[in-house]
């Protein structure tokens, strides 16, 4: 018989007195980890059984909305993310890789103009329709097993655990540099 002992996801520390889970991705977090990586309060969204609240805050920023262009550098409103390389891109620089789509396909049906807007570019859509057969690969930062088609040897999640951790340490910077700017202009 296995006792379920949440842990958060974030520190990896089981039973902490303050647990949370998000609405978003259902992963477990502390109360202490949730403060550190968000600036918003925490407000519970419902109540579940065993006193673990669900909260819109995520520790790895599921939900956070992408604004600027991995292409153009843009900041656009509302963004796509590509199927193949998962960059987000805006309409403008879409059609500008996709324009030469047309030369490479002669049959042009419904279901091809509907599959390639999912895709950044004429690249990352060849590539799809092409190569079907993934690589298979073990995850370094976990271990489990998924299609490494972009040799990055980590998984989707541990990529996005990595990329919320960079975001920490840039937001940290900034600040420490606002604050050197304000002791500057004071003296």
């Amino acid at each position: 018989m296995t006792i379920f002992s949440p842990k958060c996801e974030r520190c990896k520390k089981i039973n902490k007195k303050k647990l949370f889970i998000c609405k978003h991705c259902n992963i477990f977090q502390c109360e202490r980890c949730v403060n550190i990586t968000n600036c918003v309060k925490i407000k519970p969204v419902c109540k579940e059984i065993n006193e673990i609240q669900k909260i819109d805050q995520c520790v790895f920023h599921c939900n956070k909305k992408k604004n600027y262009c991995n292409n153009c550098g843009g900041k656009y409103i509302n963004l796509r993310c590509c199927n193949r390389c998962k960059i987000y891109f805006c309409s403008f620089c879409h059609d500008r890789n996709m324009k030469d789509i047309g030369n490479i396909f002669y049959r042009f049906n419904d279901n091809f103009f509907i599959l390639k807007k999912y895709y950044c570019g004429s690249s990352c859509f060849e590539m799809d329709l092409y190569l079907k057969n993934d690589i298979k690969s073990i995850c370094q930062g976990c271990g489990i097993i998924f299609n490494d088609n972009f040799f990055e040897k980590k998984c989707g999640k541990c990529i996005q655990h990595q990329s919320a951790e960079k975001d920490l340490e840039y937001s940290r910077e900034r600040f420490k540099i606002k604050k050197k700017n304000i002791k500057n202009n004071r003296g």
